[in-house]
Protein backbone atom coordinates (compact mmCIF):
# COMPACT_ATOMS: atom_id res chain seq x y z
CA UNK A 1 0.00 0.00 0.00
CA UNK A 2 1.57 3.33 -1.02
CA UNK A 3 1.39 6.08 1.49
CA UNK A 4 -0.45 9.25 0.51
CA UNK A 5 0.36 12.17 2.80
CA UNK A 6 -1.11 15.57 3.51
CA UNK A 7 0.36 18.63 5.15
CA UNK A 8 -2.24 20.55 7.11
CA UNK A 9 -1.26 24.15 7.82
CA UNK A 10 -3.19 26.55 10.03
CA UNK A 11 -3.03 30.04 8.52
CA UNK A 12 -2.08 32.78 10.99
CA UNK A 13 -4.51 35.66 11.27
CA UNK A 14 -3.41 38.57 9.12
CA UNK A 15 -3.79 41.18 11.83
CA UNK A 16 -1.38 39.44 14.22
CA UNK A 17 1.91 41.32 14.01
CA UNK A 18 4.87 39.25 12.93
CA UNK A 19 2.82 36.22 11.82
CA UNK A 20 2.91 34.87 8.26
CA UNK A 21 -0.07 33.13 6.69
CA UNK A 22 -0.04 29.46 5.79
CA UNK A 23 3.22 28.36 7.36
CA UNK A 24 4.39 25.76 9.84
CA UNK A 25 6.37 27.13 12.79
CA UNK A 26 9.94 25.78 12.48
CA UNK A 27 11.01 23.94 15.63
CA UNK A 28 14.32 24.38 17.38
CA UNK A 29 17.07 21.94 16.42
CA UNK A 30 18.67 21.92 19.89
CA UNK A 31 15.92 20.06 21.71
CA UNK A 32 16.30 18.04 24.89
CA UNK A 33 14.15 16.22 27.40
CA UNK A 34 13.43 18.94 29.95
CA UNK A 35 10.31 17.90 31.87
CA UNK A 36 10.61 16.58 35.40
CA UNK A 37 8.66 14.09 37.47
CA UNK A 38 6.85 15.43 40.53
CA UNK A 39 7.57 12.19 42.36
CA UNK A 40 11.29 12.19 41.63
CA UNK A 41 11.11 8.79 39.90
CA UNK A 42 11.15 7.60 36.29
CA UNK A 43 7.92 5.80 35.44
CA UNK A 44 6.65 3.61 32.64
CA UNK A 45 2.86 3.64 32.04
CA UNK A 46 1.06 0.84 30.18
CA UNK A 47 -2.66 0.79 29.35
CA UNK A 48 -4.15 -2.70 29.49
CA UNK A 49 -7.36 -2.46 27.50
CA UNK A 50 -8.68 -5.96 28.17
CA UNK A 51 -8.18 -5.63 31.94
CA UNK A 52 -9.45 -2.05 32.22
CA UNK A 53 -6.40 -0.69 33.99
CA UNK A 54 -3.21 1.31 33.63
CA UNK A 55 -0.13 -0.19 35.22
CA UNK A 56 2.68 2.09 36.41
CA UNK A 57 6.20 0.71 36.72
CA UNK A 58 9.29 2.19 38.32
CA UNK A 59 11.65 1.91 35.41
CA UNK A 60 14.83 1.45 37.47
CA UNK A 61 13.53 -1.66 39.27
CA UNK A 62 10.83 -2.83 36.79
CA UNK A 63 8.55 -3.09 39.83
CA UNK A 64 4.88 -2.10 39.82
CA UNK A 65 4.46 1.28 41.52
CA UNK A 66 0.69 1.52 41.20
CA UNK A 67 -2.24 0.10 39.25
CA UNK A 68 -5.04 2.45 38.19
CA UNK A 69 -8.40 0.77 37.58
CA UNK A 70 -10.14 2.74 34.84
CA UNK A 71 -13.71 2.64 33.51
CA UNK A 72 -14.05 1.07 30.07
CA UNK A 73 -11.10 0.25 27.81
CA UNK A 74 -8.01 2.45 28.28
CA UNK A 75 -6.22 3.11 25.00
CA UNK A 76 -3.57 5.69 24.09
CA UNK A 77 -1.65 7.54 26.82
CA UNK A 78 0.08 10.91 27.07
CA UNK A 79 2.10 12.75 29.72
CA UNK A 80 2.17 16.55 29.83
CA UNK A 81 4.95 18.82 31.07
CA UNK A 82 3.64 18.66 34.64
CA UNK A 83 3.69 14.87 34.69
CA UNK A 84 -0.10 14.53 34.46
CA UNK A 85 -1.30 11.34 32.76
CA UNK A 86 -4.04 11.45 30.08
CA UNK A 87 -5.88 8.20 29.30
CA UNK A 88 -7.92 7.85 26.09
CA UNK A 89 -10.86 5.47 26.39
CA UNK A 90 -12.30 3.14 23.76
CA UNK A 91 -15.65 2.66 25.50
CA UNK A 92 -16.29 5.87 27.46
CA UNK A 93 -16.97 9.40 26.17
CA UNK A 94 -14.30 11.19 28.21
CA UNK A 95 -10.53 11.21 28.83
CA UNK A 96 -9.45 10.86 32.46
CA UNK A 97 -6.52 12.92 33.76
CA UNK A 98 -4.37 11.68 36.67
CA UNK A 99 -1.98 13.96 38.53
CA UNK A 100 1.01 12.50 40.41
CA UNK A 101 1.07 10.33 42.47
CA UNK A 102 -1.66 8.88 40.19
CA UNK A 103 -4.01 7.57 42.88
CA UNK A 104 -7.27 8.71 41.29
CA UNK A 105 -8.51 10.89 38.43
CA UNK A 106 -7.95 14.58 39.16
CA UNK A 107 -10.09 15.81 36.25
CA UNK A 108 -11.47 14.67 32.92
CA UNK A 109 -11.94 16.00 29.41
CA UNK A 110 -15.50 15.84 28.10
CA UNK A 111 -14.93 14.36 24.65
CA UNK A 112 -18.46 13.15 23.89
CA UNK A 113 -17.17 10.15 21.91
CA UNK A 114 -14.99 7.09 22.35
CA UNK A 115 -11.31 7.90 21.80
CA UNK A 116 -8.26 5.94 20.72
CA UNK A 117 -5.46 8.43 21.29
CA UNK A 118 -4.41 11.68 22.97
CA UNK A 119 -1.53 14.14 22.50
CA UNK A 120 -0.30 17.04 24.63
CA UNK A 121 1.66 20.08 23.48
CA UNK A 122 4.89 20.83 25.40
CA UNK A 123 4.68 24.47 24.27
CA UNK A 124 1.07 25.64 24.65
CA UNK A 125 -0.34 22.94 26.92
CA UNK A 126 -3.09 22.18 24.39
CA UNK A 127 -4.51 18.68 24.31
CA UNK A 128 -5.79 16.89 21.20
CA UNK A 129 -7.97 13.81 21.52
CA UNK A 130 -8.22 11.47 18.53
CA UNK A 131 -11.58 9.85 17.82
CA UNK A 132 -12.51 7.78 14.80
CA UNK A 133 -13.02 10.63 12.35
CA UNK A 134 -12.03 13.90 14.00
CA UNK A 135 -9.53 15.71 16.21
CA UNK A 136 -11.01 17.29 19.33
CA UNK A 137 -8.94 20.18 20.69
CA UNK A 138 -8.82 21.41 24.30
CA UNK A 139 -7.08 24.60 25.41
CA UNK A 140 -4.63 24.47 28.31
CA UNK A 141 -6.51 23.49 31.46
CA UNK A 142 -9.82 23.30 29.60
CA UNK A 143 -12.28 20.49 30.21
CA UNK A 144 -14.60 21.37 27.30
CA UNK A 145 -13.44 21.34 23.64
CA UNK A 146 -12.52 24.61 21.96
CA UNK A 147 -12.50 23.14 18.44
CA UNK A 148 -13.59 20.06 16.48
CA UNK A 149 -11.69 19.31 13.29
CA UNK A 150 -12.70 16.76 10.64
CA UNK A 151 -9.70 16.64 8.26
CA UNK A 152 -10.73 16.37 4.59
CA UNK A 153 -9.73 13.12 2.89
CA UNK A 154 -9.67 11.02 6.06
CA UNK A 155 -12.19 8.26 6.64
CA UNK A 156 -10.41 7.15 9.83
CA UNK A 157 -7.94 8.85 12.15
CA UNK A 158 -5.33 6.92 14.11
CA UNK A 159 -2.72 8.82 16.16
CA UNK A 160 -1.21 12.26 16.76
CA UNK A 161 1.91 13.88 18.27
CA UNK A 162 3.15 17.45 18.84
CA UNK A 163 6.62 18.82 18.20
CA UNK A 164 8.22 21.57 20.30
CA UNK A 165 6.83 24.35 18.09
CA UNK A 166 3.19 23.30 18.61
CA UNK A 167 2.86 21.61 15.22
CA UNK A 168 0.62 18.54 15.35
CA UNK A 169 1.38 15.45 13.25
CA UNK A 170 -1.41 12.91 12.73
CA UNK A 171 -2.20 9.93 10.54
CA UNK A 172 -5.02 7.66 9.42
CA UNK A 173 -6.65 6.16 6.34
CA UNK A 174 -8.59 7.46 3.36
CA UNK A 175 -11.69 5.76 1.96
CA UNK A 176 -9.55 3.46 -0.20
CA UNK A 177 -7.40 2.30 2.71
CA UNK A 178 -4.34 4.40 1.84
CA UNK A 179 -2.28 5.73 4.74
CA UNK A 180 -2.41 9.52 5.19
CA UNK A 181 -0.06 11.67 7.27
CA UNK A 182 -0.58 15.37 8.01
CA UNK A 183 0.90 18.19 10.04
CA UNK A 184 -1.01 21.23 11.24
CA UNK A 185 -0.67 24.10 13.68
CA UNK A 186 -3.56 23.58 16.07
CA UNK A 187 -4.95 26.74 17.68
CA UNK A 188 -8.76 26.39 17.77
CA UNK A 189 -9.03 27.56 14.17
CA UNK A 190 -9.67 26.35 10.63
CA UNK A 191 -6.70 24.73 8.86
CA UNK A 192 -5.40 24.86 5.30
CA UNK A 193 -4.26 21.53 3.84
CA UNK A 194 -1.43 20.74 1.45
CA UNK A 195 -0.51 17.36 0.03
CA UNK A 196 2.89 15.87 0.82
CA UNK A 197 4.62 12.82 -0.59
CA UNK A 198 7.01 10.34 0.99
CA UNK A 199 9.38 7.95 -0.67
CA UNK A 200 8.49 4.84 1.32
CA UNK A 201 5.39 2.68 1.65
CA UNK A 202 3.38 1.94 4.79
CA UNK A 203 1.48 -1.28 5.39
CA UNK A 204 -0.61 0.24 8.18
CA UNK A 205 -0.91 3.58 10.03
CA UNK A 206 0.81 3.66 13.39
CA UNK A 207 1.57 5.91 16.30
CA UNK A 208 3.79 8.94 15.72
CA UNK A 209 6.43 10.54 17.95
CA UNK A 210 8.83 13.44 17.55
CA UNK A 211 12.32 12.52 18.70
CA UNK A 212 15.77 14.07 18.97
CA UNK A 213 16.50 16.99 16.64
CA UNK A 214 12.75 17.30 15.91
CA UNK A 215 12.75 14.20 13.70
CA UNK A 216 9.39 12.58 13.11
CA UNK A 217 9.19 8.82 13.71
CA UNK A 218 6.24 6.64 12.70
CA UNK A 219 5.54 3.06 13.71
CA UNK A 220 4.31 0.68 11.01
CA UNK A 221 2.76 -2.16 13.06
CA UNK A 222 2.44 -4.54 10.11
CA UNK A 223 6.06 -4.01 9.05
CA UNK A 224 7.29 -4.18 12.68
CA UNK A 225 9.48 -1.16 12.10
CA UNK A 226 9.79 2.49 13.11
CA UNK A 227 10.58 4.91 10.27
CA UNK A 228 12.37 8.17 11.11
CA UNK A 229 12.47 11.18 8.79
CA UNK A 230 14.74 14.17 8.49
CA UNK A 231 13.73 17.81 8.69
CA UNK A 232 10.36 18.49 7.09
CA UNK A 233 10.65 19.88 3.57
CA UNK A 234 8.11 22.11 1.85
CA UNK A 235 6.15 19.37 0.14
CA UNK A 236 7.69 16.08 1.25
CA UNK A 237 8.92 14.05 4.18
CA UNK A 238 11.20 12.19 1.77
CA UNK A 239 12.64 8.77 2.45
CA UNK A 240 13.33 7.63 6.01
CA UNK A 241 16.82 8.44 7.23
CA UNK A 242 16.61 5.63 9.81
CA UNK A 243 14.65 2.37 9.90
CA UNK A 244 14.46 0.75 13.34
CA UNK A 245 13.52 -2.96 13.03
CA UNK A 246 11.57 -4.56 15.88
CA UNK A 247 12.52 -8.23 16.17
CA UNK A 248 12.16 -11.04 18.68
CA UNK A 249 9.61 -13.52 19.98
CA UNK A 250 7.80 -10.82 21.97
CA UNK A 251 7.14 -8.74 18.84
CA UNK A 252 3.80 -9.74 17.33
CA UNK A 253 1.65 -6.63 16.87
CA UNK A 254 3.33 -3.48 18.21
CA UNK A 255 0.61 -0.82 18.36
CA UNK A 256 2.29 2.00 20.28
CA UNK A 257 5.73 3.36 21.13
CA UNK A 258 7.28 6.20 23.08
CA UNK A 259 10.76 7.71 23.31
CA UNK A 260 12.65 7.73 26.64
CA UNK A 261 16.12 8.45 28.01
CA UNK A 262 16.52 11.68 25.98
CA UNK A 263 15.31 9.91 22.86
CA UNK A 264 18.01 7.22 22.97
CA UNK A 265 15.62 4.30 23.56
CA UNK A 266 12.02 3.51 22.75
CA UNK A 267 9.37 1.38 24.41
CA UNK A 268 6.74 -0.49 22.39
CA UNK A 269 3.37 -1.83 23.55
CA UNK A 270 2.59 -5.12 21.81
CA UNK A 271 -1.12 -5.93 21.64
CA UNK A 272 -0.44 -9.34 20.14
CA UNK A 273 2.11 -10.76 22.57
CA UNK A 274 1.16 -8.92 25.76
CA UNK A 275 4.68 -7.51 26.23
CA UNK A 276 6.23 -4.07 26.50
CA UNK A 277 9.70 -4.04 24.97
CA UNK A 278 12.59 -1.59 25.22
CA UNK A 279 14.76 -1.14 22.11
CA UNK A 280 17.79 1.01 21.38
CA UNK A 281 16.73 3.76 19.03
CA UNK A 282 17.98 3.55 15.45
CA UNK A 283 19.54 0.08 15.69
CA UNK A 284 16.48 -1.72 17.08
CA UNK A 285 16.83 -5.48 16.71
CA UNK A 286 15.88 -7.61 19.70
CA UNK A 287 14.57 -5.93 22.86
CA UNK A 288 17.06 -5.07 25.59
CA UNK A 289 14.38 -5.21 28.31
CA UNK A 290 10.96 -6.86 28.27
CA UNK A 291 7.98 -6.31 30.57
CA UNK A 292 5.38 -9.09 30.65
CA UNK A 293 1.87 -7.62 30.81
CA UNK A 294 -1.03 -9.89 31.68
CA UNK A 295 -3.44 -8.65 29.04
CA UNK A 296 -3.46 -6.49 25.91
CA UNK A 297 -1.15 -3.44 26.05
CA UNK A 298 -2.67 -0.64 23.97
CA UNK A 299 -0.71 2.44 24.99
CA UNK A 300 2.61 3.34 26.57
CA UNK A 301 4.04 6.52 28.08
CA UNK A 302 6.95 7.60 30.28
CA UNK A 303 7.45 10.22 32.98
CA UNK A 304 9.28 12.46 32.82
CA UNK A 305 8.05 12.76 29.25
CA UNK A 306 10.56 13.18 26.44
CA UNK A 307 10.23 16.76 25.15
CA UNK A 308 11.65 17.26 21.64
Amino acid sequence: MRIATTLGVFAALAFLAGCSSGSITPPSQSSQATSTSKTGDDFLFVSNSIKGKVEIYKHASKSVYRTITTPGRPQGLAIDGSGDLYVANGSEDYVNVYAPPYKSASSRLEVGQYSNGVATSPLSGEVVVIVSDELIVFGKGGQEPCFHYDPPGYSELSYAAFDSADNLYFDGLDASGNVLISVAHIDCGTPFLRMLKTGNEFLSPGILAVGRDERLSILDPAARAVYTYGRLKVRALGNPIFVTPLNGESVKNPVAFVFANEGKVLFTADHGSGFVDQFPFRSGGHPAITYSINGKPSGVAVAPAFVP
